[in-house]
């Protein structure tokens, strides 16, 4: 038996997953000795293994609107309940993603 959990199944660019690794995963600090690196090392062993050579700024710029994306979600959620499982994620996602936004000047790429 074969089971497919097609929740998170999505197209979009790829760094949707690279935002979600980079941000979401190591604590902010740490986000920022190796977010450069990440992007860089990803971006190399996409070309390396056949993939689209993307420019540097390229990659920075979808990452940064990748990474204001994620303000959706923390905004939406642990409002609806107050769970404490909703409410202890909620404040995880405020902490990192409005910083990430910030370090990144991501809010700059929105147009006036």
């Amino acid at each position: 038996m074969t089971a497919f959990d097609w929740q998170l199944v999505r197209c979009g660019p790829c760094t949707l997953d690279l935002r979600n690794l980079i941000v979401l995963s190591p604590d902010p600090a740490v986000r920022q000795e190796i977010e450069r690196d990440i992007l860089r090392d990803y971006k190399d062993t996409l070309a390396t293994e056949g993939g689209v050579s993307v420019p540097d700024a390229d990659l920075l710029r979808s990452y940064r609107l990748s990474v204001l994306s994620l303000q959706i979600p923390c905004i939406g959620n642990g409002g609806i309940d107050d769970s404490p499982q909703r409410v202890a994620h909620a404040a995880w996602l405020v902490e990192r993603v409005p910083r990430a936004i910030t370090e990144l000047n991501a809010l700059d790429l929105i147009p006036n």
